[in-house]
């Protein structure tokens, strides 16, 4: 939750964090129905949790990408 702000210049930090916070509250509302949609369709309830644990894995590239990014 801090990294944003650790990258932004304090002229752009408002505007940043602004939209930070968008997108984790549209994570929020749409995520929770997307892994419903995805349970649906595979017709397992075990589908919810490895999209769960898919979206998890995928931070650690994500993490590194902005690291490399924030340079």
């Amino acid at each position: 939750m801090a990294l944003p702000s650790r990258v932004l210049q304090p002229a752009q930090r408002a505007l940043g964090m602004g939209l930070f916070y968008l997108f984790l509250y549209i994570g929020h509302g749409l995520l929770p129905a997307a892994a419903g949609w995805v349970q649906d369709r595979a017709g397992s309830p075990g589908a919810a949790p490895w999209f769960a644990a898919a979206l998890a894995a995928a931070m650690l590239p994500l993490y590194l990408l902005f690291r490399r990014g924030a340079r």
